[in-house]
């Protein structure tokens, strides 16, 4: 095809013709036009500034000289390039994943991923671009060989370890050899979170792009504060951590099995975090021993946590909550004073150390009373404004006699789903892409709400931020779910889950004139001994 495209040219220009400014006294297949050179890039440009010496080519001598057999192998590796530069464009256009997917369709060459590979790896992932490029990279590598196979699941678990170690040297902690035991002993108690909008938007990467918008506000159940943490000082030379949940307990006198909090089916994965986070012990293991800890902190530390009568799974935030009342309670116990700002990330750092990757909203909405809008600006190391929330009196009210939780009775786990959800934005999805930004939209109409006092609008709004979460994750409802909503639909104007949702706890408002005890006498003569139950619960103020 090249050959026939030349002589056409070749037919067209006759004797005598001006190339690059030249005059030329014989036809172009014979006149010495081109340059010899020793990379493609010299030779173009030679071509392009009219470079002809004593060396120079006429294209007959060139086309004689051309190894034909080096075209189909440079052809390929043309396509190589194309498909790599394919990949880049679309992750800085945005281009989807799945139409990205569809230009290899016979496959990902082993030069194409080599070559995007070895981009990813020198990209600097602490700042916002390089961090945004360089996991989708990993990500659409993964969509595109597919995850179900060893190089996908690879490639995917190389996506989330960069934003994991990318946001660890952000919010990065050192061990602090001057900490000194100040108090015998500590304890905190704080309440659950209930998320009305925006829940999402405060994860990363959405949140470090884009900045995340949240209202939520804090829960007490069955008339208490469920989150507890203990610490305690010990005379041994020892660290004890405790699960009361669960009744685990454990004694370490050593750091090899401390610094290890990776593990998700680790019950002592919090608690070592929370140490790591606050500088009671080195993040790896070095010159400083065990001994050396004990010693310069002036004892030995039993560290006990408790989320109360809480399943796992509720979407109520306990989790990182729990991270907070440690954070809290080493700076009671320790005798220093943190900001809550400092706390939140410390909570951070202790997501990416245990690697469930969660976002900011549920220890900023467990760590202070009331009702607050939560927002953030786009960037790595996120400032969050947390606006608390003078709700009226009359509306309080309001709100504590028509809120209610529903327990589904069921556990979903967030680890999971956060990748799924995630995934979907790193990789372009439009639909969900346009759901965390509506979600974001439909949290500051939810505040509007609450500020002019109408109950009624923001159980509307709830409704709205069920569809879109629906969008955003089909699991976030079941056949369950959605037979308890259908079965109390007289009785609520607006429901939603709590959290990720697909089990946990489910919220709702109830239509003005409808008592809790009407609301638990149906679920229970529809769902009894399913473990479908409304839970005692008053907002925390």
């Amino acid at each position: 095809t090249v050959t026939e495209k030349v002589f056409v040219i070749i037919e067209l220009y006759p004797k005598n013709c001006v190339h690059m400014g030249k005059s030329l006294n014989e036809p172009l297949w014979t006149a010495k036009l081109f340059t010899p050179a020793n990379s493609m890039k010299e030779a173009l440009e030679n071509t392009l500034n009219g470079v002809v010496n004593d060396t120079s080519l006429s294209l007959y001598q060139s086309f004689n000289m051309a190894d034909t057999t080096a075209i189909p192998m440079w052809q390929s590796k043309l396509d190589d390039r194309v498909k790599v530069e394919v990949v880049l464009n679309g992750i800085e256009y945005g281009t989807p994943v799945q139409a990205i997917k569809s230009v290899f369709e016979n496959g990902l060459p082993t030069r194409v991923s080599k070559k995007l590979l070895e981009i990813a790896e020198k990209i600097d992932e602490t700042n916002l671009e390089g961090f945004s490029s360089k996991i989708k990279i990993y990500y659409y590598l993964s969509q595109i060989v597919g995850v179900d196979t060893p190089d996908g699941e690879k490639y995917l678990k190389m996506c989330f370890d960069t934003i994991g170690s990318a946001l660890e040297s952000v919010y990065h902690c050192e061990y602090n050899p001057n900490l000194k035991i100040a108090a015998q002993s500590a304890e905190i108690c704080l309440p659950v979170r209930v998320n009305f909008g925006g829940g999402w938007t405060d994860t990363p990467p959405y949140c470090n792009e884009n900045g995340g918008s949240v209202l939520n506000a804090a829960l007490k159940l069955n008339g208490e504060l469920p989150i507890k943490t203990k610490v305690q000082k010990l005379d041994t030379p020892l660290v004890i951590l405790a699960s009361e949940d669960n009744g685990t307990y454990k004694e370490f006198n050593s750091l090899d099995e401390l610094v290890d909090c990776k593990n998700p089916s680790d019950p002592f994965a919090l608690h070592k975090a929370a140490l790591i986070s606050f500088g009671v012990i080195p993040k790896s293991l070095n010159e400083i021993t065990f001994e050396d800890v004990i010693a310069r902190m002036g004892g030995g530390i039993f560290l006990s946590t408790q989320a109360i009568n809480i399943p796992r799974g509720s979407g109520l935030g306990t989790s990182s909550i729990l991270s907070a009342s440690c954070i809290k309670a080493l700076c009671q116990f320790f005798g220093l004073c943190l900001s809550n700002d400092q706390i939140y990330d410390r909570v951070m750092l202790m997501e990416q150390l245990m690697s469930t990757g969660g976002g900011w909203q549920d220890q900023a909405g467990g760590l202070s009373a009331g009702f607050k809008m939560i927002t953030s600006e786009p960037g790595m190391a996120q400032k969050l404004r947390c606006e608390a929330l003078d709700v009226d009196a009359d509306t309080l009210k309001e709100l504590d006699a028509r809120f209610a939780i529903v327990y589904t009775g069921q556990r979903r786990l967030a680890r999971n789903l956060l990748r799924e959800v995630v995934g979907k934005y790193i990789g372009a999805d439009a639909s969900a892409t346009q759901a965390l930004e509506n979600i974001k939209e439909i949290s500051k109409k939810m505040y509007d709400c609450l500020q002019k006092n109408d109950v009624d609008a923001l159980a509307e709004l709830m409704n709205l931020h069920w569809e879109e979460s629906k969008k955003l994750d089909a699991g976030s409802t079941n056949t369950c779910i959605d037979q308890i909503f259908i079965s109390i639909d007289d009785l609520i104007d607006g429901k939603m889950i709590c959290g990720a949702g697909g089990g946990g706890f489910l919220q709702v408002v109830l239509k003005k004139g409808v008592t809790k005890q009407e609301l638990k006498d149906r679920l229970d003569s529809v769902f009894s001994g399913s473990g479908v139950e409304v839970w005692d619960s008053e907002f925390y103020i």
